[in-house]
């Protein structure tokens, strides 16, 4: 990390006596993400977040039987200074103190690491803004498709049987660099998917992320049949089968940080589609969260409504019932959902939902 950009980042948007949102160790790594308590020189002094990583930490005064999580804690002081090929880090911990409802209980953390991270965050809300063609968007597409047909990049083929005489095929390429540890990961990767009724193209389309075996082909209310496709990990595109027109959508998502082209959102695993109502139900999660089934309009599938209802805030908004929430089918207009994998010991939950 470079360390004038380090200090200067901890300066405008300091983190003494920030509330710890979520903190982990992870094997050698120590990851504390939070609110800026104050920022500086900023425009506004709301909606700041920052995460912070310790990467490849020794001599730490924490054992790893005592390594805990920091979840609701305050940072009391935080002091950083660069040594020869690190840093020497000393983090005060307060803890809440329930009787007296203060941070009475202090812990000091102490430790040399590698390198230290510090991205700063701001939550921008949810945007339903198509990025598909954003300039960044598609060079990030041009990037990724020059791995394709590389011998060397080649990593597997796949296909998919989907109903009817139709089947979806893939070739997944990638370049991968080896890590320190030992551990493989990709680099650039792109999936080359095509659409095959009884042996002959009808769709050809490429991804950058592994998403090949999410498709679907649907009998519209309106007559027509349309096959559902993803080329990212993120939204959802629409190929009319009379008209052969596609419609591409990644939604802009959820913000939360200026340097990227496009932030979290849903991520669809399955598409159902119910013709009784013309509502959608999509089995996914967010990253790194629960099973969830988003519910949307599909009267219009060439432009449909990207605004989606999540069934377990519906059922659960508080999330104290519930984990996981599954499709299990649309009859008569209702949704049918498993909760917690359950199907076998709970009826399935029946809903009944208005566009």
């Amino acid at each position: 990390m470079n360390k004038v950009k380090q200090h200067e980042d901890f300066n405008k948007y300091p983190i003494i006596d920030s509330i710890i949102e979520e903190s982990y160790w992870y094997g050698s790594n120590l990851c504390v993400k939070g609110k800026c308590d104050k920022t500086k020189n900023t425009n506004d002094d709301k909606g700041y977040y920052y995460n912070l990583h310790f990467r490849d930490i020794k001599n730490s005064n924490i054992a790893d039987k005592e390594q805990k999580s920091y979840h609701n804690t305050k940072i009391v002081t935080f002091d950083v200074r660069e040594v020869s090929s690190g840093f020497d880090v000393c983090l005060m911990i307060g803890c809440r103190d329930d009787e007296i409802e203060s941070f009475e209980c202090r812990q000091t953390v102490q430790f040399w690491c590698k390198d230290i991270r510090y991205d700063v965050l701001k939550y921008r809300g949810m945007s339903y803004k198509n990025v598909y063609f954003n300039p960044q968007y598609q060079a990030l597409f041009t990037k990724n498709q020059q791995v394709y047909g590389k011998e060397e990049c080649f990593l597997q083929a796949n296909r998919n049987d989907l109903e009817n005489g139709y089947v979806v095929e893939w070739d997944s390429y990638g370049e991968c660099q080896r890590a320190k540890n030992g551990v493989s990961y990709t680099h650039t990767f792109i999936q080359r998917c095509r659409l095959l009724y009884k042996e002959t193209m009808v769709l050809e389309y490429d991804s950058i992320y592994d998403m090949g075996h999410v498709s679907a082909i649907i009998k519209h209310q309106n007559g027509k049949n349309y096959f559902l496709f993803k080329t990212d990990l993120y939204g959802l595109n629409v190929y009319d089968m009379q008209s052969k027109e596609v419609f591409y959508y990644v939604p802009e998502g959820y913000q939360h940080s200026y340097r990227q082209i496009c932030g979290e959102s849903f991520i669809i695993i399955s598409i159902h589609y119910d013709n009784k109502t013309n509502l959608i139900a999509y089995e996914g999660c967010y990253w790194g969260g629960t099973s969830d089934v988003m519910v949307g309009d599909f009267s219009n599938p060439m432009n449909f409504n990207p605004i989606l209802k999540s069934i377990h805030e519906m059922i659960d908004p508080e999330y104290e019932c519930y984990d996981d929430i599954d499709f299990d089918k649309w009859e008569d207009g209702m949704l049918h959902v498993i909760v917690d994998n359950k199907k076998d010991i709970v009826e399935p939950i029946k809903i009944r939902i208005d566009k």
